[in-house]
């Protein structure tokens, strides 16, 4: 009911200024040129900024409850008792590195929470996008763009800023799934301009030769696209049939072409950059630990105090580590109640880009974006009874 009242002021064709706080935050750290200036701490102010709005939003409008935002939040209360508890740790890094996982565990609960109208999904989809889109445009004028071997130092520019090549390579993926939504699904759109934007995220993912990246773009778009033939299928089983072949001698033929390309790091699993070693290091440390920080975790921090190197560079070895099995179960219990409210290819591949994720870098928003999306595209679908693809369309 309260949601009821709340549309006869802002309807679902129309965007509250909630809506367009998260809109604008997703925009800034997806396109991330006009927050490359500002010092890392200024950036801390967009999770809580998007949690305030989302607090005075379901004040009017109520909000949804759901076992994924109930374990967010407890995640949270956990990784903030252990950022207090262990206080011989802190240095300004640590103590920042620390309040980011709580706010991101809050952005993520607070994000999901609510009942966002329609505009207001099709704002966030869309500008995450074009902001995907303005990262790769920028990387590749801040570059040489023919020469593929300019990332394999491990560095790019972007804007005149040296950033490491993983930094935008993950918006790509996330891009490119979107662009593919985009294509296969959406409605009285400029398909061909949708199109070429989708192509430079590719070109400009293949460029950063981030190979988490790759295999998030690979997984998520290998999702979408098997969820469009099995709706041609419907229609046409034996032009699905030939679509699919085709689909499958594409990939073979992609690989062959990696593979003897400069773009060989992107498949060669040979060279891990250290993150096995890292790994193994993170589980003995947790392994010789004492019952208590197995159970509660170390402490931020910790981690890079025994380990020299890269680290772990996983989510949830890193959160066994700081959190202990508690906030790693927990956190585990977040993407299985958020996968479990998706459906369709398109929330699928968006939420594989997201998880997959979490296997090779640290949590970001390039983890916490894409899963919110998912999440709620479907829960609009179930609210109104209608196709979360309508979100992809123009009316």
């Amino acid at each position: 009911m309260a949601y009821e009242r709340y549309s006869n002021r802002i309807g679902d064709n129309q965007v509250a200024l909630s809506g367009l706080v998260v809109t604008a935050v997703f925009f800034l750290v997806s396109s991330q040129v006009l927050i490359l200036p500002l010092p890392s701490i200024a950036t801390q102010v967009f999770r809580p900024l998007i949690v305030l709005a989302c607090m005075f939003r379901m004040r009017d409008t109520g909000g949804v409850n759901s076992w994924a935002s109930t374990f967010a939040i407890i995640a949270a209360i956990h990784a903030l008792a252990s950022l207090v508890f262990h206080t011989e740790l802190w240095s300004s890094k640590v103590f920042f590195s620390g309040i980011a996982v709580v706010l991101y565990f809050l952005m993520f609960a607070f994000a999901i929470s609510v009942k966002w109208s329609g505009h207001e999904l099709k704002f966030m989809l869309f500008f995450s996008f074009f902001a995907c889109f303005i990262c790769a445009v920028a990387l590749l004028t801040s570059n040489d763009p023919t020469d593929f071997q300019a990332a394999t130092v491990g560095h790019l520019k972007l804007l005149g800023y040296e950033v490491n090549r993983n930094k935008n390579a993950y918006q790509f993926s996330f891009g490119v799934v979107l662009g593919l939504i985009y294509l296969f699904k959406g409605k009285r759109i400029p398909k061909l301009l949708f199109a070429g934007m989708t192509a430079v995220m590719v070109y400009a993912l293949l460029y950063s030769q981030c190979r988490g990246a790759f295999l998030c773009c690979v997984a998520g778009s290998t999702v979408v696209i098997l969820g469009m033939l099995l709706d041609l299928r419907k229609r046409s089983g034996s032009t699905a049939f030939t679509l699919l072949v085709l689909t499958v001698l594409a990939y073979i033929a992609a690989y062959m072409l990696l593979k003897n390309s400069e773009l060989s790091r992107l498949i060669n699993t040979d060279n891990t950059s250290g993150r096995d070693e890292g790994i193994v290091e993170a589980l003995n440390i947790f392994r010789n630990s004492d019952f208590f920080s197995r159970l509660f975790g170390s402490g931020f921090g910790y981690e890079s105090t025994q380990i020299e190197g890269i680290g772990a560079h996983m989510v949830f070895v890193s959160f066994l580590v700081s959190i202990g099995i508690l906030g790693m179960l927990l956190t585990l219990g977040m993407f299985t109640s958020a996968f479990r409210r998706c459906f369709g290819a398109g929330a699928y591949g968006l939420f594989l880009c997201a998880f997959l994720k979490a296997f090779f870098e640290s949590a970001d928003y390039n983890i916490y974006i894409p899963m919110i999306l998912a999440v709620l595209i479907c829960d609009y679908a179930r609210r109104t009874g209608r196709s979360h693809y309508e979100l992809f369309s123009r009316k």
